[in-house]
C-alpha cells in the first residue's frame, strides 16, 4: 500500500537537490524578528565549534501535482519556510563574501577554486534561469528572489513589513555578523577556508525532519491539522522539562516537582499565563528585554550554576515573585489607593510596566517583613516616591492607551532596566523611575486633543474614566460608589433611538460611544430612551453626579452638545491624569 505520508532526515544540500520549493498563498508572510535570526546564527557557530550536526526542526511538505506540461518537481511548504528562507539566505551571504575576496591577493589556482564554488552555490540557489528554488509569497518573493540571485541591495521591497524583516533582521544582519567573524582572521586564505568551512557546515550538518505528505493528500485537511490540532508545547512546559533535568543532576527531583506543583496551582488559581509571568519573571531578574527564545534564554540561565541548590533556589524566586505578580493581576491591599491604581491599569490592559509594578511590590512586602534593603531614616522617603511612581505609571499607561500607541523600544528598556534596579537599589532605583518616566509619555497637547475625539471600546473604559474625572470634580467631598449595580454608564443619546431622537439617526451610531456623550447614573434611572428633556429634568437634575447634574445646562442634545462636552472634559483629563511628578 501508497504510504501517505513519509518521514525522513536531510541535510539542507539534500533537501534542495533538483527540486523546488513554494510557499503557498495563504500562509503567512516572513515574520522572523532579530532575535529568531540571531538566535539561528548563535546555534549554528556554537554547533561549528563543537563539531556537531544542528538539527533545525521540522519541515512538512507536499508535492505539487504534476500538469502535463510540468517537467519539474514542485513542493509545497506548509511548516518549515522561515527556517529554509533564512538558511538560504545565509548561503547567498556567503557567497557574496566569497565574491568579494576572489580579486584579493591569492594565487591563480585558489582564485579558480573560489570561483568554482561560487558557481556550485549558485547551481544551489537558482536554475539557469536564474530562478530561485525557493519561492516565498507574492508579498516577499520578488524582494528575496533579488537579494538572492545577486549581492543584497536596497532593491524594491514593495512597501511591505515583512520584506523590511527580511533585509534588516536577514540580510543585513547576517552579513554583518559574518563579516564580524571574518575580521578576526589575519589572512584572505584564512579568511576563505573559514567561510567553505561554514558553507560545507550549512550543505553537510545542517539537519531537517522532513515530513512529505503525498500529492493525494488534501492540502486543507493537511494545513489544518498542523495548525489546529493538539495542543502546543508551551515555553513553560518546555521550561519545566529542563528544571526536572537538572534537579535529578542535583538529586532534588522530588522538591523541585513540589515547588513545580506550588507555582503552577497559584497560576492556576488566579488564571495567570505561565508563560507571560515567565517573560515577567527574566526581565526582572536581568534588568533586559527578551531576545529570541525565551525558554532558550531561561534554559541558559538555569543551568549556568552548578550550585548544589541551584534548582531550589531559582524556583523559589519563581514561586516569589509569581505570588506578588497575583496579588498585581487580583488586587487586594490594605492600602486602598494602590489597589485603585492596580486595578486601573489591569482595566488599561497595557502590561510592559508589569516587571517595575512587581519589582515595587517586591520591596514592600520585603519592608512588611523586615528583609528589605532600605535605611529606616529613608522609609517615609520611600513610600512617598512609590506612590508617586504608582500614580505615574496609571497615567502615562493611559494617556498611551488613549492615543492608540505602543510603547517604543526605548519605554519598554526604561520599564526592565527600571524593575532591575528598583530591586537591587530601592532607592536610588525609584528616584530614577520617578525622575525620567513621564518623557516617554505623550505631552499635554497630544493627549488633549486624542481624548477630544476618543470612542469608548467597553463599558469597564467608560466607567473608568468618568469615575476619575467625576472623583477630581468632587475633591474632598465623600467619593461616590464605585458600585456597578448602583451607579452605571448613561447613553445621554440612547443606545436606542426611539421618536425622540430622530433627528440623530444619520451620526448615532459614530457618537453613541463617545466620552462626551457619557455620564454616570443610578442604574434603576437609566433604562430609559426618553428625550433629552425629560431625561434632564426627571432624572439628571436630581442626580449626586456632579457630571450628571451639570447636563441642565444644556437646552438640547446632540453631536454639537456632545463635542463641546468631550473638549470640556478633554481639559480636565489632562490634570486628572498628569505626569508631573
Amino acid at each position: 500500500m501508497k504510504e501517505i505520508v513519509q518521514a525522513k532526515s536531510a541535510t539542507l544540500k539534500q533537501i534542495f537537490a533538483k527540486k523546488y520549493y513554494e510557499v503557498p498563498s495563504f500562509q503567512r508572510v516572513f515574520s522572523w524578528k532579530k532575535g529568531n535570526v540571531d538566535e539561528f546564527w548563535e546555534d549554528i557557530n556554537e554547533a561549528m565549534q563543537t563539531q556537531k550536526c544542528h538539527f533545525f526542526g521540522a519541515i512538512v511538505l507536499q508535492e505539487k501535482k504534476a500538469s502535463k506540461k510540468q517537467t519539474k518537481r514542485i513542493h509545497i511548504i506548509y511548516d518549515g519556510q522561515q527556517r529554509l528562507t533564512v538558511a538560504t539566505s545565509l548561503v547567498s551571504i556567503i557567497r557574496n563574501a566569497l565574491a568579494s575576496f576572489s580579486e584579493n591577493k591569492i594565487s591563480i589556482q585558489e582564485k579558480e577554486d573560489v570561483q568554482l564554488r561560487i558557481k556550485n552555490i549558485n547551481k544551489f540557489l537558482y536554475d539557469n534561469g536564474k530562478k530561485p528554488y525557493l519561492k516565498l509569497t507574492r508579498y516577499n518573493n520578488r524582494f528575496f528572489s533579488e537579494s538572492l540571485v545577486a549581492k543584497y541591495t536596497e532593491a524594491e521591497r514593495q512597501g511591505y513589513k515583512s520584506n523590511e524583516f527580511l533585509h534588516n533582521f536577514v540580510f543585513k544582519n547576517l552579513e554583518n555578523k559574518l563579516n564580524d567573524v571574518i575580521a578576526e582572521f589575519n589572512t584572505i586564505r584564512q579568511k576563505v577556508k573559514y567561510l567553505e568551512d561554514l558553507l560545507e557546515f550549512l550543505f553537510g550538518k545542517l539537519y531537517f525532519a522532513v515530513i512529505l505528505a503525498d500529492a493525494s493528500f488534501p492540502p486543507g485537511i493537511l494545513f489544518e491539522t498542523l495548525n489546529f490540532r493538539g495542543a502546543q508545547l508551551t515555553t513553560a512546559d518546555l521550561f519545566k522539562s529542563i528544571v526536572i533535568a537538572k534537579a535529578q543532576e542535583q538529586r532534588c527531583k522530588g522538591e523541585a516537582e513540589d515547588l513545580w506543583a506550588d507555582i503552577t496551582q497559584i497560576a492556576d488559581s488566579k488564571k495567570i499565563n505561565l508563560t507571560s509571568f515567565l517573560k515577567c519573571f527574566w526581565i526582572i531578574r536581568k534588568g533586559e528585554l527578551i531576545e529570541g527564545s525565551l525558554y532558550k534564554i531561561l534554559k541558559k540561565d538555569l543551568t549556568s550554576s552548578n550550585k548544589k541548590d541551584a534548582v531550589k533556589r531559582y524556583l523559589r524566586e519563581i514561586k516569589k515573585i509569581l505570588e506578588l505578580y497575583a496579588r498585581m493581576i487580583k488586587p487586594s491591599f490594605s492600602d486602598k489607593r494602590t489597589e485603585g491604581t492596580l486595578k486601573a491599569i489591569n482595566k488599561i490592559g497595557l502590561k510592559e510596566a508589569h516587571p517595575l509594578i512587581v519589582s515595587l511590590l517586591s520591596v514592600s512586602n520585603d519592608i512588611a517583613n523586615n528583609k528589605n534593603k532600605i535605611a529606616k531614616e529613608e522609609l517615609t522617603e520611600w513610600r512617598a516616591l512609590q506612590k508617586t511612581a504608582f500614580r505615574l505609571i496609571e497615567n502615562i499607561s493611559f494617556r498611551m492607551f488613549i492615543c492608540q500607541r505602543t510603547n517604543s523600544h526605548e519605554m519598554n528598556k526604561f520599564y526592565a532596566l527600571s524593575a532591575y534596579e528598583v530591586i537591587n537599589n530601592p532607592i536610588q532605583g525609584l528616584r530614577k523611575v520617578v525622575s525620567n518616566i513621564s518623557q516617554y509619555a505623550p505631552d499635554d497637547t497630544v493627549f488633549k486633543q486624542e481624548f477630544s475625539t476618543f470612542i469608548s471600546p467597553n463599558k469597564k473604559i467608560s466607567l473608568y474614566i468618568l469615575h476619575k474625572i467625576e472623583h477630581r470634580n468632587r475633591g474632598r467631598r465623600e467619593a461616590l460608589s464605585q458600585n456597578p449595580i448602583k451607579i452605571n454608564v448613561e447613553h445621554i443619546m440612547p443606545q436606542s433611538i426611539g421618536t425622540s431622537w430622530k433627528k440623530v439617526k444619520k451620526y448615532h451610531q459614530n457618537y453613541i460611544n463617545r466620552i462626551g456623550n457619557l455620564t454616570l447614573l443610578g442604574t434603576r434611572l437609566n433604562k430609559t430612551n426618553a428625550g433629552f428633556t425629560r431625561k434632564k429634568n426627571k432624572f439628571y437634575a436630581n442626580s449626586e453626579v456632579d457630571l450628571t447634574k451639570a447636563l441642565v445646562s444644556y437646552n438640547n442634545w446632540g453631536k454639537n452638545q456632545i463635542n463641546q462636552r468631550q473638549k470640556e472634559l478633554a481639559e480636565k483629563a489632562v490634570f486628572v491624569w498628569d505626569i508631573k511628578k
